[in-house]
């Protein structure tokens, strides 16, 4: 393959597909930051693994001892079919890939949004010296608890591919293996039939993508299970996934934490708005590109899905979803968020120093966040009362 072009890549669908946001409605089965720990934004079908400290159940990126990955947002839905319309490098990857492994258009999609995880051995935090290996064995595995008292192994075997959206990229082969089969075993510590650790891990350290070294990139996998096991005994299972994997460095991190509307702007604004002008200040060209490749999936996810009535679930920044002082009401909803951690764990000036830069009024903080001091705060509810004023 030639090197990848993602502006061109991205020239091509604007060119294909009109952005407008008419057809594209704020989806309501999206959960939002409150109530989970390891995800940001998840579409609601997207169900938690507990293993190695709760992960979304979705193909991952990370290493093989792994400290706790935080992915950004993780949407489920369909694979979007202008992508397979288009000419070059990657459209053609995207075929050969689903020809390769049985995955179709037609099975579940999702665009994962995550940072690089480090090693929990890694000190320095050497991204660079690390080695990602693909981790789709959340999607399959059928366990969803941190530890089991009885003995438990569950062995998965598939096939998987994958197509880089910037250059060529690859995943390391199985040693005596067949091109593209891999296989995960997930399971707890058992001698002489007893557990010795109940802890749920999975094994081995295999699918690595050596080139993805700390920079900000993105890629496409396909997965297709050739069957599991449970305790030995076979259960039938053939089910094939694609993915869009979006990997952050440590410093774009940083920026659409700080601004969560960054993933979805260039699916909304025109090219010359104050929003767009702002981003493209804040991130080198090569993550740019990366972030304006994801906006428009998430786009072409949402339309394709209203479309054809299925559960798609994305989240979309409209002039509704913004408060009365033009400040997008899920960025004030993380900055409520804050605030009601700081009611749990700081003293009230901590809480009044906060709240009062962030916009909220005493009456606000104390008439409706802290009645959610011990529960969840819906985003919902939040936008509802925000919408009062």
């Amino acid at each position: 393959m030639n090197k990848f072009s993602l502006l061109s890549l991205l020239s091509i669908a604007l060119s294909t597909t009109s952005l407008s946001l008419s057809a594209i409605k704020l989806g309501d089965k999206i959960e939002i930051g409150d109530g989970f720990d390891s995800v940001r934004a998840k579409s609601s079908d997207i169900a938690i693994t507990q293993q190695y400290g709760g992960f979304p159940k979705v193909p991952l990126v990370h290493p093989y001892h792994a400290l706790k990955v935080q992915p950004l947002v993780v949407f489920s839905g369909r694979f979007p079919a202008k992508v397979l319309s288009m000419s070059g490098d990657v459209a053609e990857g995207i075929k050969g890939a689903m020809a390769t492994t049985g995955v179709t258009p037609e099975d579940p999609f999702f665009v994962v949004v995550q940072p690089y995880i480090y090693e929990n051995t890694d000190k320095e935090k050497k991204l660079e010296k690390t080695t990602q290996l693909l981790r789709p064995q959340y999607v399959y595995t059928e366990n969803v608890d941190k530890e089991s008292t009885k003995p438990y192994s569950e062995g998965i075997s598939l096939k998987a591919q994958i197509v880089g959206l910037e250059k060529p990229i690859e995943i390391t082969a199985d040693k005596e293996g067949k091109a593209h089969h891999f296989g995960i075993s997930v399971h707890n510590s058992v001698k002489d039939s007893k557990v010795v650790d109940p802890d749920i891990i999975s094994s081995g350290a295999n699918m690595a993508v050596e080139t993805l070294k700390g920079e900000t990139t993105g890629f496409y996998g396909f997965y297709k299970a050739l069957g599991r096991t449970i305790n030995g005994k076979a259960v039938g299972d053939t089910r094939g996934f694609s993915v869009l994997h979006i990997l952050l460095r440590p410093d774009d991190v940083e920026k659409i934490w700080k601004d969560f509307d960054t993933l979805f702007a260039f699916a909304e604004y025109t090219a010359d708005s104050a929003t767009v002008k702002s981003i493209v200040d804040n991130f080198e060209d090569s993550s740019l590109e990366v972030i304006k490749y994801t906006s428009y999936i998430i786009n072409e996810m949402c339309e394709d899905g209203e479309s054809e009535s299925s559960s798609i679930a994305a989240i979309k920044y409209t002039s509704e979803s913004m408060d009365k002082d033009g400040e997008s009401l899920h960025t004030s909803y993380e900055k409520a968020l804050h605030v009601k951690k700081l009611i749990n764990t700081k003293s009230w000036a901590e809480v009044y120093e906060y709240s009062d830069a962030a916009g909220f009024s005493r009456e606000f903080v104390h008439g409706f966040i802290d009645q959610y001091r011990v529960k969840v705060l819906p985003f919902e509810d939040y936008k509802k009362e925000k919408m009062k004023k």
